[in-house]
């Protein structure tokens, strides 16, 4: 039989008289259970219980932050996933979820998510992903919210634990924008050698003491493979901490710009310097055998970089080494050298302090107060002890320097020494200017175009000094 289709007046005429009969039925009175009968000494039966409803989890506020180092797909650098967890299992962050983005991005990113209206409530930002995003960078923007109201508030630290050095690069007109974490050690660089090849070679068991002899022995120990490719690079210069304008800055006694940060200051002779060692060492192994030899054995210390792998005899690094080396080192047999790096000041030893890493609250942020307590985690105790127990990596603050087990790593003493050794530190604000991105990147092409022999480091350094200059007029006047 064919359903017949309810019209609209029927469907209401239907729907008044049910709501009708449901009224009548709700006022009769209820009826009166009748009483249960049972035998003599039979058991009553209780009434069943009524079943209560779970408890409601608390609702948790959630704040994010992007991040691409150490992220949870690199075997045994997972620091990230560890510090969330820790500060999740306190009883007082019951109400807040730290989501981590474990993704790279770059300033010009980083400013299209801000404007957008889509980025994260923090980023982690430091020298090699982001072009050395610096606070004096980012604040005049207007893309970031000050921190010195909540460092006032913080619970997991004290802002007196840690040196001046720390915060004067982090910050801009007088007020905090960023915190320190994550890396910043005492000691900055060190030239860092395998033993065994300076014993093959008949070399001094130390390291190179002028510039001069660096590039020698980088050309000495270097070895080939039975078809002529290069197996084991004596060493490349822009591997690791070389790869940065601050360290040959530190070490040619110069910088990219004017004590009071108004002027660019690339066009001088300790910069032709710095970029023709350099381009020497590229140039006399062969640019194409370089290149070859960085794509088969990257920088920095990794599982598959060169040097833990004994592909490269001499970077220059720093005090997380040790620490990382316990795991990377692919022969722990192998012994390592710490020495201070050649000086153009010749004997001078040269570090530096503070470091470049960088947390620091976006103006997206809809929840700051919660942001800011995870922030505040990251520069107390624990999360210092996460990464020094993972990895040897840290920052360096009174509170961690009392309970810090400098042994636990073969090497790092030499390191800690570096401050009350050294006749000249360095600190971050020295290279910091309002325009770090762009001096990153002018420096980046620069290399590229005197090693490859397209200009003089005189040329490319004058061009460079130029181009930058404009932008740096045009940065001060925001």
């Amino acid at each position: 039989m064919m359903q017949r289709s309810i019209k609209r007046r029927e469907f209401l005429k239907l729907a008044g008289v049910a709501s009708a009969a449901a009224l009548v039925a709700a006022c009769q009175p209820k009826a009166t259970p009748a009483p249960s009968v049972t035998e003599p000494g039979t058991a009553v039966e209780a009434p069943p219980k009524a079943v209560e409803a779970p408890p409601k989890a608390p609702t948790k506020t959630k704040v994010s932050i992007q991040t691409a180092w150490f992220a949870q797909d690199e075997p045994g650098r997972d620091y990230w996933p560890r510090v969330i967890a820790a500060f999740h299992e306190k009883p007082e962050n019951a109400d807040l979820e730290v989501e981590l983005i474990a993704v790279g991005t770059t300033p010009q990113d980083m400013l299209a998510s801000i404007a957008g209206g889509t980025a994260p409530d923090m980023y982690h930002t430091y020298g090699g992903t982001t072009g050395s995003f610096d606070p004096a960078d980012l604040a005049p923007r207007g893309v970031a919210i000050a921190l010195d109201d909540f460092i006032a508030t913080a619970k997991y630290f004290q802002k007196d634990w840690y040196l001046p050095v720390y915060w004067e690069a982090k910050m801009w007109d007088g007020k905090i924008w960023a915190m320190p974490v994550t890396e910043g050690g005492p000691g900055g660089t060190a030239s860092t050698i395998h033993v065994r090849m300076l014993e093959e070679e008949g070399l001094p068991i130390r390291g190179p003491e002028t510039w001069d002899e660096y590039v020698d022995w980088a050309i000495r120990l270097t070895k080939y493979d039975a078809d002529g490719n290069i197996d084991i690079a004596g060493s490349d210069p822009l591997d690791s901490v070389g790869f940065s304008w601050p360290f040959w800055a530190r070490q040619f006694d110069t910088n990219a710009i004017s004590a009071d940060k108004t002027k660019i200051t690339f066009d001088n002779d300790n910069w032709v310097k710095a970029l023709n060692v350099i381009a020497t060492v590229w140039q006399e192994l062969g640019v194409a055998q370089m290149e070859a030899h960085k794509l088969a054995w990257g920088y920095w210390t990794g599982h598959q970089s060169g040097f833990p792998n004994g592909k490269r005899a001499i970077i220059f690094n720093g005090y997380w080494q040790p620490g990382e080396f316990t795991s990377v080192l692919a022969d722990q047999s192998w012994e390592i050298l710490y020495d201070w790096p050649p000086s153009i000041n010749i004997g001078e030893k040269v570090t530096a302090m503070g470091g470049t890493h960088s947390l620091w609250m976006t103006s997206n942020c809809k929840q700051p107060e919660q942001a800011f307590r995870f922030m505040d985690f990251m520069c107390g105790i624990e999360a210092n002890l996460i990464n020094y127990n993972l990895r040897g990596g840290f920052v360096w603050n009174t509170e961690l320097d009392k309970v810090l087990d400098v042994s636990k790593y073969k090497g790092l003493d030499w390191f800690m020494a570096t401050p009350t050794a050294a006749d000249r530190i360095q600190s971050p604000l020295h290279t910091q200017s309002a325009i770090g991105a762009e001096i990153t990147n002018g420096w980046n092409r620069v290399k590229e175009e005197v090693i490859y022999g397209q200009k003089t480091a005189e040329q490319a350094l004058t061009e460079i000094t130029n181009e930058l200059q404009r932008s740096l007029d045009e940065a001060l006047k925001r």
